[in-house]
């Protein structure tokens, strides 16, 4: 947790029957915020007395019927979720125990934040470990397909029961169970201390880090932050064979494990787990070969993206993916998350230049996929299959890429226009002329105005939106010159830009998200829609930021319909109030819903992570969730590998 969230809500505990003024208060809260979702009237609780409060309290706290509410962690005076379980006797009474979950509930302030998942994993264990249940089941309104995906993610299937909606008989409820497994003992060590003498054994003195500064600054990523957890350490690989040692510990263990690289993630895949050890790649950082003749590189997963172009420059090549971040993210952070960048609308994303892999599964062993060749289809492609799997199959250890030529020459076109919907208009026109840049980025207003405030630069005096594209190779002056022919014909205002204008032109596009990382206030998204619907989606982020009253500014990979719009609300004394909070989730969840109905998906190049799982079950259905949830038992049947990430 971070920022003013963590003091706002840091405790999870049992409901007991004196807190029935605080049931009271959020039970008429709920009534009144999300009446369709409950059987009882908010008019019928307002009737009720303090000795029938008492008495309802009593009810929820008692043997049979267990309710974990989350509150400030100070007095208890505020109660922001709330969540009961109550036991279901079986008609059978050979079967398990059923366990009913029921009267979920999240304030308003406190959605999108993490509560909600917290609340039902603790529900979830309380049932299995304290009421005996061996099944938890719930009801959920067949129209709701955030609910739905929500509980999906959870480990909820569908039952094929349904029954009338209480609140709407005309409508279905749609029963949804999880089996709970039995709590048999921990495989974790009882003892911390034997876990950790054990991993020091096996590395040099200075690859373990356990004080606190160091442990901070190693739990997260450049991504939201919903549950701040410490790692146990921060392990500091230096080979495959340190990253075998430390897999076989914390397998024998049951210690989970995270692998970051940099760490400049903005979803949370590189957030550290509850009881994890964080595995630093960075100073795995060889370029171990780099054959010019064969255009490829192998390299470990700490090697700068930077560091291999600069590298592979000397002979004439390139490794085409470049994110934004790639003076400082690494290819083993590149390949997690499948990192696109600027030049992807020619090259591809970063699957499009992995050859092969070395990976170090869940069990310590080491594997190879994939072929030295361009070419090669034998067998599955689990390469591509870890490529994007941001750490959840197996460590990466070891890439080889594909290398391209270094474009011999290189032309820069600036298209300013009076709108952003005139610019998202321009890449379609040029995509029509059937020109391939290598480059194609849109900045709007608000992004303009932030490079002149960072800068010094004149831009948004040149106009509203600007379309950067760039061509490369040795047609480049034949295509820019057909370019900004097509451009200055649908109104644009065009530039020929010299070559240190132009360098500066890009540098300033790679840090137009703003030094600011992602927190609860600020939310860079990442969705990608058909370039066919770029004008529509623009349209409907700039509605959305006037409907919930929020801050939006957005940039894009206009060349693969990849945006990156940012949502933010202003803070008065660093903190948000209440209703920021509710109007910049609901543009967040807008934006998605828009992108998904648009045939997009919720996220091009940063990956689900640890933020984006809440949106994951919108996307995908469950039978594909399910068969992606099967893979990772197979690979990781203990599932210590990044545990609640991406899937």
């Amino acid at each position: 947790m971070s920022g003013s969230w963590a003091a706002a809500v840091n405790r999870i505990r049992r409901l007991q029957a004196a807190d029935w003024r605080l049931l009271r208060d959020v039970r008429l809260e709920m009534l009144s915020d999300t009446p369709m979702a409950y059987v009882e009237s908010l008019a019928a609780a307002r009737r009720q007395t303090d000795t029938q409060w008492q008495e309802r309290a009593a009810t929820m706290s008692s043997d049979s019927s267990i309710t974990l509410v989350a509150d400030d962690g100070t007095d208890g005076s505020r109660i922001s979720g709330l969540m009961r379980v109550v036991v279901k006797q079986p008609q059978d009474p050979s079967q398990a125990l059923q366990a009913m979950l029921i009267s979920v509930y999240v304030a308003p302030e406190h959605r999108g934040l993490g509560l909600a998942d917290q609340l039902l994993d603790e529900a979830c264990a309380v049932a299995g470990a304290e009421l005996g249940a061996g099944v938890i089941e719930l009801g959920v309104h067949e129209d709701n397909a955030r609910a739905k995906a929500f509980y999906e993610r959870h480990g909820f299937e569908y039952t094929g029961a349904s029954r009338p909606y209480p609140q709407d008989k005309a409508r279905l409820e749609i029963v949804m169970a999880r089996r709970i497994p039995h709590a048999g003992p921990t495989r974790q060590s009882a003892s911390p201390h034997e876990f950790m003498d054990e991993l020091a054994a096996a590395l040099a003195p200075g690859q373990i880090a356990v004080d606190k500064d160091t442990r901070t600054s190693y739990a997260a990523d450049l991504g939201p932050v919903l549950d701040l957890q410490l790692p146990l350490a921060v392990v500091f690989a230096e080979s495959v064979e340190d990253v075998q040692n430390v897999v076989r510990s914390c397998a024998k263990h049951g210690v989970p494990i995270v692998a970051r690289g940099a760490g400049t993630g903005v979803s949370g895949g590189a957030h550290a787990s509850k009881g994890c050890i964080v595995l630093s790649l960075e100073r795995m950082n060889r370029i171990l070969q780099l054959n010019a003749d064969d255009e490829t590189a192998v390299v470990e997963p700490g090697v700068v993206n930077a560091d291999l172009n600069a590298a592979a420059g000397e002979h004439g090549l390139m490794y085409a993916p470049d994110p934004a971040s790639y003076k400082m993210s690494t290819i083993g952070g590149n390949v997690a998350t499948n990192a696109g960048g600027l030049r992807c609308a020619k090259y591809g994303v970063t699957r499009d230049s992995v050859l092969a892999l070395d990976v170090v599964m869940a069990d310590g062993s080491l594997i190879h996929t994939g072929h030295q060749t361009f070419k090669g289809v034998a067998g599955y492609d689990l390469t591509a299959l870890f490529v994007g799997s941001e750490g959840t199959l197996g460590i990466v250890v070891g890439v080889t890429v594909r290398l391209r030529y270094l474009p011999r020459e290189v032309q820069t076109v600036a298209a300013f226009y009076p709108d952003f919907r005139g610019a998202a208009a321009g890449v379609l026109a040029v995509g029509r002329a059937r020109v391939q840049p290598a480059i194609m980025e849109m900045l709007d207003a608000g992004t303009l105005a932030q490079l002149d405030e960072l800068y010094g630069s004149d831009l948004g005096e040149r106009g509203q939106s600007l379309l950067l594209i760039q061509t490369d190779g040795f047609g480049a002056a034949a295509e820019a010159a057909l370019v900004r022919e097509v451009l200055a014909s649908g109104g644009a205002a065009v530039t020929a830009e010299s070559t240190a204008e132009a360098e500066r032109l890009i540098e300033m596009r790679r840090s137009s998200r703003g030094d600011e990382v992602d927190n609860e206030y600020r939310v860079g998204e990442d969705v990608a829609v058909p370039r066919s619907r770029l004008v529509d989606y623009v349209a409907a982020l700039e509605a959305m930021a006037v409907t919930h009253d929020v801050r939006l500014k957005v940039v894009a990979h206009a060349g693969d319909g990849n945006l990156h719009p940012t949502f933010w609300v202003d803070r008065v004394d660093r903190e948000v109030d209440a209703d920021a909070m509710s109007r910049l989730n609901k543009a967040l969840d807008d934006s998605i819903d828009a992108a998904l109905e648009m045939g997009g998906t919720i996220t091009g190049e940063h990956g689900v992570g640890q933020y984006k799982l809440r949106w994951l079950g919108l996307e995908q259905p469950g039978p594909l969730r399910e068969l992606q949830h099967r893979i990772k038992e197979l690979f990781d049947p203990a599932g210590i590998l990044n545990p609640g990430k991406a899937i």
